[in-house]
């Protein structure tokens, strides 16, 4: 895996399942891996808090890939250490809100 990532720009693990927890710490261990993206599979899974696990993934230097509301990532981007985040799925609803959101974030990168 190491080779492979090597060989691109910018590389993200697809973290998939409770399962694939276990290898975390040694997904993490390889550089060219920029961002985790968690996905909890199907069933129970899904129903859980993994705010521990996305905290680790921050502690262990990588980005990731998340969706989240505006307020729950405006929290985030204060509380981890990665600037490597990429959020998708996210409730802005208008243009204004979304400059508003934007210049609201932009205050935190200059503090």
């Amino acid at each position: 895996m190491k080779r492979q990532c090597k060989a691109l720009d910018a590389a993200e693990y697809h973290l998939d399942g409770p399962d694939a927890i276990k290898h975390l710490e040694a997904i993490c261990q390889i550089e060219e891996i920029d961002i985790i993206q968690w996905v909890p599979g199907a069933g129970e899974a899904q129903k859980k808090d993994w705010s521990t696990l996305y905290k680790k993934i921050d502690e262990l230097g990588k980005g990731q890939i998340r969706g989240e509301s505006s307020e729950k990532i405006k929290q985030l981007w204060q509380e981890y250490n990665s600037r490597k985040l990429f959020f998708g799925n996210t409730t802005i609803t208008s243009r204004k809100e979304a400059e508003d959101f934007l210049e609201e974030l932009e205050k935190h990168l200059n503090s």
